[in-house]
């Protein structure tokens, strides 16, 4: 990416003045470049840097705000919104930047030092007092920014790139494409940023996910309710309980909360085990599943007689399926059960069945599971 010399002049001002401590001006040369360069995240973080040596802090979130909406994996603006989270007491927050800088590998001892801190004071913030504005960002910016900006200034690359030498270039992205590839597969390495990868606990998949929006505009939860039933959740899920938690997911996903937290949730109910056969026990009794929507997607483990065995396709079968110990309409649920796993269903015999609760359909006055196994039973 090229800059014109002006641009590029007054970039290394810029940089010079930070490194300086010259703050105001470095700002003003900041300032000057903005609308006209390339490299906008970065100005708008050494803007919130400056801010942030001379005190101002809502100014300087204001443009750490900025620079982390162009590009949410630069360094220098991680570093300084992250420690306007820890003045501001977000805690949370503070602690997905440092972690994703840990995870891109930038200021990584720096950001290791800072998360075994918040961990030690995970309750206030008084440590930052104890601490130099510069053990938390960085007191000097290195030059190297421009030069990435410019070498290719003075390249005619599509003056070079003649049919001979095209020839050269395409054997070179092959052999850059094989081993690609070849790391890819040997490394499995992760191609989504986002991905809940495990920083901490190599064996927990769950480490590194955190609840961090402090935007919480519910009427009904406190901040401290909903960070407890994220913790409960990990828990639950950890220990695999399952159907425990589903529910407290169920309760949350059907709260007030915003957009942002129902979508944290979203990504821990993924990691929500599917449940064993074998091994599989109910956590609550049928009769408070059924008509009660916090139990929706729930999984029961049910004995009872199979009737009215209908195919609706190749791959779908449905049925009555009544409890053997509470013979009744009420306990009569309807099934839908796809690839019955070559298991030749009979009427009126006794099975074993793992299926998920649906819903409850008032017309039919019936309950409505999605089975996913079934077996003869052998009581």
């Amino acid at each position: 990416m090229s800059v014109s010399d002006r641009s590029q002049k007054l970039l290394n001002e810029t940089l010079s003045y930070y490194n300086k401590k010259k703050y105001s001006f470095c700002i003003r040369s900041c300032q000057d470049i903005l609308n006209y360069s390339p490299i906008k995240a970065e100005l708008q973080s050494i803007i919130g840097l400056c801010y942030l040596n001379l005190n101002d802090i809502n100014k300087a979130e204001s443009y750490f705000q900025k620079s982390f909406e162009l590009d949410p994996y630069l360094s220098h603006g991680l570093l300084g919104y992250a420690y306007i989270d820890l003045i501001k007491n977000r805690m949370n927050a503070a602690l997905f930047k440092y972690t994703r800088l840990v995870k891109l590998k930038k200021e990584k001892r720096r950001s290791m030092r800072i998360i075994n801190l918040i961990k030690k004071n995970s309750k206030e913030n008084s440590f930052i007092l104890r601490k130099n504005i510069h053990f938390f960002i960085p007191l000097r910016i290195s030059i190297a920014l421009s030069f990435r900006l410019s070498f290719l200034k003075n390249i005619n690359f599509f003056g070079w790139l003649n049919k001979k030498n095209w020839k050269f270039v395409k054997v070179i992205f092959l052999l850059l494409f094989l081993f690609g590839l070849s790391y890819f597969l040997s490394k499995k390495l992760p191609y989504f940023k986002n991905t809940a990868t495990d920083i901490q606990l190599r064996n927990d998949p769950l480490a590194n996910i955190y609840l961090f929006e402090t935007n919480i505009d519910s009427a009904k939860l406190s901040t401290k309710e909903i960070a407890d039933s994220f913790e409960m959740m990990k828990k639950y899920i950890r220990s695999k309980r399952i159907n425990e938690a589903i529910v407290l997911y169920n309760n949350i996903i059907q709260s007030d909360i915003n957009l942002l937290l129902k979508e944290k949730f979203n990504l821990l109910y993924e990691f929500v085990p599917k449940p064993n056969f074998a091994t599989f026990e109910n956590t609550y009794l049928i009769e408070d599943q059924i008509g009660n929507n916090q139990f929706k997607n729930t999984y029961v483990k049910l004995v009872g007689i199979v009737s009215k065995f209908k195919n609706l396709n190749n791959d779908q079968v449905t049925f009555n399926f009544t409890l053997t110990e509470k013979r009744d309409l009420l306990h009569t649920m309807e099934v839908f059960l796809e690839n019955p796993q070559n298991i030749y269903i009979k009427n009126n015999q006794q099975y074993e069945l793992l299926a998920k609760y649906k819903g409850f359909d008032d017309r039919k006055k019936k309950a409505i599971l999605n089975g996913l196994i079934i077996r003869e039973s052998k009581r």
